[in-house]
């Protein structure tokens, strides 16, 4: 019970973790392109 309580908690913070730096990744992206647009 606990290790599937464990395995749950891990996956949350490594889905977390994912969804984090994509959204960085896309909001740093998203900024670098703009101010390149706006020069």
């Amino acid at each position: 019970m606990a290790a599937a309580l464990l395995a749950d908690a891990v996956t949350l913070v490594l889905t977390t973790a994912v969804v984090a730096s994509v959204a960085f990744q896309l909001y740093t992206t998203f900024r670098l392109g703009y101010r390149l647009l706006r020069g």
